[in-house]
C-alpha cells in the first residue's frame, strides 16, 4: 500500500509517515452512484494513545469511500498519516490510510479536521471543583503522537 503525498510541495520531501491505532466512531456515506456504491464517505476516528482525546474526521472519494464504509463502528483500525508542508507553507498531517483503505487527500478539502482535548481536574482542598482543558496538543500528547507536533 503506497500513499501519494497530495497537497505537499514538490520542492521538498513528502514528509514522514506516522502509524497509529484508532477506533472507528462512525462512517457516513455522503454520495452514492446510480448502483448504490459509495462515492464519498466521511469517517470519524478516535485515535488511541495520544495522552488526551483526539478525534479526526476525514472525507474521501472512491475507492476509499467504498472501502471505509465497510468498517463497523467501534472497530479497531491501523492508521497512517503523512506529515509535510502544504502548498502555502503550513505544516500539516494528512490521513493517508485506514487499514487497507488508501486515501488520496484533497489539498482543498475543508471538511476533514482533527480536534484535540486533554482535561485535568481542578482540585481545592482535595476536592474536584472543575476541570481545565487544553485544546492544543500538550507536550505529552506530542511525545506519544508525533504527528501532532506542528
Amino acid at each position: 500500500m503506497t500513499a501519494k503525498p497530495l497537497g505537499f510541495s514538490a520542492c521538498e520531501s513528502p514528509g514522514k509517515v506516522h502509524e497509529g491505532k484508532a477506533k472507528v466512531v462512525r462512517t457516513y456515506v455522503n454520495r452514492r452512484d446510480d448502483k448504490g456504491e459509495p462515492l464519498v464517505t466521511d469517517v470519524e476516528l478516535s485515535l488511541e494513545g495520544c495522552q488526551g482525546e483526539l478525534r479526526m474526521v476525514a472525507r474521501g472519494g472512491a475507492p476509499f469511500a467504498g472501502c471505509v464504509a465497510k468498517k463497523s463502528n467501534a472497530s479497531s483500525v491501523s492508521v497512517k498519516m503523512q506529515s509535510g508542508r502544504t502548498r502555502d507553507g503550513h505544516l500539516a498531517t494528512r490521513l493517508v490510510a485506514i487499514d487497507e483503505c488508501v486515501r488520496d487527500p484533497d489539498p482543498s478539502d475543508s471538511r476533514s479536521f482533527e480536534a484535540f482535548r486533554a482535561c485535568t481536574p481542578v482540585m481545592t482542598d482535595e476536592v474536584a471543583v472543575g476541570f481545565r482543558c487544553e485544546v492544543a496538543p500538550t507536550d505529552e500528547a506530542k511525545a506519544a503522537c508525533p504527528w501532532l507536533a506542528r
